[in-house]
């Protein structure tokens, strides 16, 4: 500091600017005792009028959550379609298993590429969804995995990043399928929550669409934890 001064130099302020490869990212923050929320968007990935929607959305939720918390989130009118109807087919990662997204489907997407919340139409039910809460009632990513299952059976569903052969949408779907009858003979369903303790791999993606399809929610435990 003194050889700036001493060099006629002042600091006048310091700031910073960050910037994320992600399409969106929310940072949390404590100011001042209260919460601070900023979403971050990719323009390039994610529409504004996308991502604006998406805080819309969370702020919604946080609301009923701070005012209304005996409310069940399904009658929150909450709404993923994307206002601008632009994304591609979800590249998601879960379990240690890489989706693959050679689904070949391109209906309408949800805000920032993420799966639409609707349930699949003019397709048949994949084998073993027979007598499950049943691909009718789903939305979210458990409705496009059903969907996919049915219209491209054969495409690859997750290659595991250990290695290992990897996995079809109807190979998929009846382990799902079988996890999800076992799981409802046991008492899972609405309002059930069903613990998931697995390490990273295609059995945890297995066991958490099962407890979708078995309309249960999951709560995903960690194994070291």
């Amino acid at each position: 500091a003194d050889r700036e001064r001493a060099a006629g130099l002042q600091v006048r302020g310091v700031g910073g600017r960050d910037a994320s490869h992600y399409p969106l990212t929310l940072a949390v923050t404590l100011r001042e005792g209260r919460l601070r929320l900023v979403l971050k968007h990719r323009p390039d990935v994610c529409e504004p009028a996308d991502a604006d929607h998406v805080l819309g959305q969370l702020a919604l939720a946080l609301e009923a959550l701070a005012h209304r918390p005996d409310m069940l989130t399904g009658a929150l009118g909450l709404s993923v379609t994307a206002p601008s109807l632009v994304g591609g087919e979800p590249r998601e990662r879960a379990g240690g298993a890489v989706a693959s997204g050679d689904s070949g489907d391109s209906g309408a997407s949800s805000p920032c590429g993420t799966s639409p919340a609707s349930s699949p139409s003019g397709l048949s039910s994949p084998s073993g969804l027979s007598g499950l809460s049943g691909p009718s009632s789903l939305s979210g990513i458990a409705a496009r995995v059903a969907a996919t299952a049915a219209a491209r059976p054969d495409a690859v569903a997750l290659r595991p990043l250990s290695g290992g052969p990897h996995v079809t949408y109807a190979e998929l779907v009846s382990r799902a399928a079988d996890m999800a009858a076992r799981l409802r003979a046991e008492g899972a369903g609405p309002e059930r929550v069903v613990g998931v303790l697995l390490p990273r791999s295609t059995d945890l993606v297995v066991a958490l669409l099962g407890t979708l399809w078995a309309g249960a929610a999951f709560l995903p435990l960690h194994p070291d934890w």
